[in-house]
């Protein structure tokens, strides 16, 4: 067998599922360096909502545009009431799943997770890739310009691409 194809066989993806006695479950394969990584990212990720929270015009606002955009892009009374009704649940719901997936990560983690999980994961991952993504001036559908690729925020950036990518697929 050949050093690729034997690579290949002991491939295990970042993220995967299994079914045992009928019920599916799923394994993340990080090593405690990533782990500890998207903890950290996510605690910062919590730290921009609370602080944005408190004042809804502070400078990290704009970072967070992309994860609450506007509901009535043509009528700014309409816009202003639903940030003001909405605003806080959105942020609390964030920050909830964003404590849970901490604790998914945290040492006392548990060995297999569950569809919910991995669900919050996904969506944890992907909204601080989105706030990198403003960062860094990334739109959804731009290509990363490849001497970028180069700069420890882009790397990161494309970490978080693949782990969503392969969050995504697990739950296919």
């Amino acid at each position: 067998m050949s050093d690729e194809a034997d690579m290949v066989r002991r491939f295990k993806p970042p993220i995967y599922a299994e079914t045992k006695h009928g019920d599916r479950r799923w394994c993340l394969n990080l090593g405690d360096e990533e782990q500890a990584l998207i903890a950290r990212m996510l605690s910062e990720l919590r730290a921009l909502l609370t602080s944005a929270d408190d004042d809804p015009d502070a400078p990290v606002a704009p970072m967070l545009q992309r994860l609450f955009p506007p509901a009535f892009l043509d009528d700014e009374e309409k816009e202003a009431e639903y940030q003001r009704l909405m605003r806080e649940e959105l942020v609390t719901s964030r920050v909830v799943q964003i404590d849970a997936v901490t604790e998914m990560l945290g040492p006392d983690a548990p060995k297999h997770l569950d569809e919910g999980n991995v669900i919050a994961l996904m969506q944890s991952i992907n909204a601080v890739r989105v706030v990198l993504g403003t960062l860094l001036d990334i739109g959804e559908d731009d290509e990363i310009d490849p001497g970028d690729e180069a700069t420890p925020e882009h790397q990161l950036y494309g970490f978080l691409s693949w782990l969503l990518d392969w969050t995504v697929k697990s739950l296919g």
